[in-house]
């Protein structure tokens, strides 16, 4: 995730249960309105925001 970070390649995302770094680092790193440390089981809540910014990207380029 730190690499995505230091060439602005992705979003860092997170399930509540991963480690303490791991929730800092996503935590930190949200620049978006969008809280990205999901709950349990819950990984498709980042897939369907994935999704529609990478639709506003493609509608912005």
């Amino acid at each position: 995730m730190e690499l995505l970070v230091k060439t602005d390649g992705g979003l860092a995302a997170a399930p509540t249960h991963a480690s303490e770094q791991v929730l800092e680092h996503v935590q930190s790193t949200d620049d978006l309105v969008f809280d990205l440390v999901f709950d349990q089981g819950d990984a498709a809540q980042m897939l369907r925001i994935a999704f529609a910014l990478n639709s506003i990207a493609e509608l912005e380029g």
